[in-house]
């Protein structure tokens, strides 16, 4: 756990950097050639936010046995906590559900256990790097974020059509916990006036799993590979 989390931190300031370096530069050239006349950009007065999102999530089990499995449809809902370090700079750890859904060829572990259906539920806790992109359009601003996450796995789900693998028998050969990258980009529209919600949230990204959910069962390392597309609003 302690390489674990070493490795997290590693994640984290390579990211900050790689985001800072990479947002720093168009915010500077857009500051030189903005003139006084020039309409400010929208940036939220406020430097805390709390976020509800809910979507859905297209997984890919991989493996060295089957690089490309088939991918499957599952859904995701939690909630975000921003913080605006900078007008154009937050972080923003998470919490979410993510049941992640896709077919394994579970042979190469389970003995003529062949394609199956697999149904996994995660508590996913990532801790991304938000840095919102110059001009925005009536209010809308763009961003794109990135940071690793952590994920525990709630409950597994099998359906082997050939009746050698049992969700308990994946269940005890699985590692409990996941974790990997997220890259992507989302569109933030603050409230021009005064109500119930505060901002509308539009965000798309793609988990890259490091982990190898495998590695106690020996055999080709398995990994989850997706993509995320969730709505939500914010206060």
């Amino acid at each position: 756990m302690k390489t674990l989390w070493l490795r997290v931190q590693r994640m984290v300031m390579a990211l900050v950097l790689v985001l800072a370096l990479g947002a720093g530069v168009p915010h500077a050239l857009h500051a030189q050639t903005t003139t006084l006349s020039s309409p400010e950009p929208v940036v939220s007065p406020h430097r805390w936010g709390i976020n509800l999102s809910a979507g859905m999530i297209g997984t890919t089990f991989t493996s060295d046995a089957d690089l490309f499995g088939q991918g499957g449809a599952g859904f995701t809902a939690g909630l975000q906590l921003s913080y605006r370090l900078l007008p154009w700079l937050a972080v923003q750890p998470e919490a979410h559900l993510a049941v992640r859904r896709g077919e394994e060829d579970l042979d190469a572990w389970f003995t003529g256990a062949g394609q199956a259906d697999l149904t996994l539920g995660y508590l996913d806790v990532p801790l991304l790097v938000k840095t919102y992109l110059p001009g925005d359009v009536a209010g809308t601003m763009p961003y794109l974020g990135a940071g690793p996450y952590l994920g525990t796995r709630l409950f597994t789900r099998v359906d082997d059509p050939n009746f050698v693998v049992e969700a308990e028998d994946l269940d005890e050969t699985l590692q409990t916990r996941d974790y990997g990258l997220m890259l992507g980009f989302g569109l933030e529209h603050e409230a021009a006036q005064a109500g119930p919600v505060r901002r509308v949230l539009f965000d798309a990204r793609y988990a890259w799993g490091l982990a190898d959910l495998m590695e106690e069962a020996g055999g080709p390392a398995l990994h989850t590979r997706g993509f995320r597309i969730a709505v939500g609003i914010g206060w």
